[in-house]
């Protein structure tokens, strides 16, 4: 299991917080006879829960229901995470319309040979403070990353970038370098006691 380690600045205390490109794929069942609508993703839900008993587990989420160009999104709260403590994380992404929800990691999973869930952090200058390790595979047993493991090294804040990568016709191959991005976004967090 390929561990990605992730360093921000101390210095990096402003948060750029944009969504970008939340397009999810368009439901492909390799058909040629069949057109498929596609459905945008506008709603992103990190849940983290601690590996130790006695700490809550917490959720973040971001959203604009309204899409591109109405409304400003509604942007995550501050992940905490305390030092030392290994957490698991879950993300979802989500389609709400109507005052409905449509759960998209049922095509995500089930296209998980196509997709690739990137970990990146916002940097000044390179200091080791957390750790990310994805923890699902998809049937070729490489990593998806719905579901990881996250350890904060030290005490810090800074944000990740969580990216959503489409990776079709057989290019995926661990990079996050390849494929067009479905959805992406900074959550802003601390480890600071």
């Amino acid at each position: 299991m390929k561990k990605h380690i992730l360093s921000l600045s101390s210095k990096s205390v402003v948060f750029a917080l944009l969504a970008l490109n939340f397009n999810s794929c368009t439901d492909h069942h390799h058909d040629d006879d069949h057109k498929h609508e596609e459905e945008s993703i506008n709603k992103v839900e990190l849940t983290l829960t601690p590996d130790s008993l006695g700490l809550p587990a917490q959720t973040v989420v971001w959203s604009d229901l309204d899409g591109d160009g109405g409304n400003a999104p509604i942007l995550p709260d501050t992940i905490r995470l305390t030092p030392g403590i290994q957490y698991t994380a879950e993300l979802s992404y989500k389609h709400v319309y109507n005052g409905g929800e449509h759960l998209v990691n049922t095509e995500i999973r089930n296209e998980a040979d196509e997709h690739l869930v990137c970990f990146s952090p916002i940097q000044l200058i390179q200091v080791v403070i957390l750790e990310i390790t994805r923890t699902d595979k998809d049937n070729q047993g490489k990593e998806l990353g719905l579901t990881s493991k996250w350890k904060a090294l030290i005490s810090e804040k800074g944000a990740v970038r969580i990216s959503l990568k489409h990776q079709p016709n057989g290019i995926k191959n661990g990079s996050c370098d390849v494929g067009e991005t479905d959805a992406e976004i900074d959550f802003p967090y601390s480890s600071i006691q």
